[in-house]
């Protein structure tokens, strides 16, 4: 055997293993259960049970609707509420840039209903990363599955403040 032989026998063997440890890690990631019994960073504890009923509503037990100011949250409440999905007016598409200059975005929803609802005309639902308590944020981990998910029911207005407010 040649030396050029073995550099790449070598090479093979370390871009072999370094693929077993990215696929072992992979599916490792994209394999674990979610989790209820985790100290949860508080805007993402609460999760909102949401029950079908007769004739076409929908019951949401905890929409949350928080308070902001730059520098705090300023109120922290959950509102159980009713809707009647035949009341149902309009739907929103909400888009956040969070990298690369508008290459990365967290889109959430808000649907509208009738005057009727008054506060909780607009409700927001977003999937958000469910970070614990102290965890950071990472785009990466983020895009390697490497937080679990949560669905927020809440008001546009929490949504929208919380954004542009409170996390500038």
């Amino acid at each position: 055997m040649n030396m050029a032989s073995d550099k790449r026998s070598s090479a093979r063997i370390v871009a072999g293993s370094l693929l077993l440890v990215l696929g072992t890690a992979f599916v490792w990631f994209w394999s674990r259960p979610p989790s209820l019994d985790r100290e949860w960073d508080e805007d993402v504890r609460v999760l909102t049970p949401v029950e079908q009923k007769a004739g076409g509503s929908v019951r949401l037990a905890a929409v949350r609707d928080w308070s902001y100011t730059q520098n705090e949250i300023v109120s922290k409440s959950y509102t159980p509420v009713e809707y009647d999905v035949g009341e149902l007016e309009g739907l929103w598409l909400y888009e956040q840039d969070i990298g690369l200059d508008g290459l990365i975005a967290h889109t959430f929803l808000v649907f509208q209903f009738s005057e009727e609802y008054g506060d909780t005309r607009w409700l927001g639902l977003s999937v958000e990363t469910r970070r614990e308590v102290g965890e950071q944020y990472s785009i990466v981990r983020g895009l390697l599955h490497g937080f679990e998910l949560t669905h927020i029911w809440a008001t546009e207005r929490d949504l929208v403040r919380r954004r542009v407010e409170y996390l500038d």
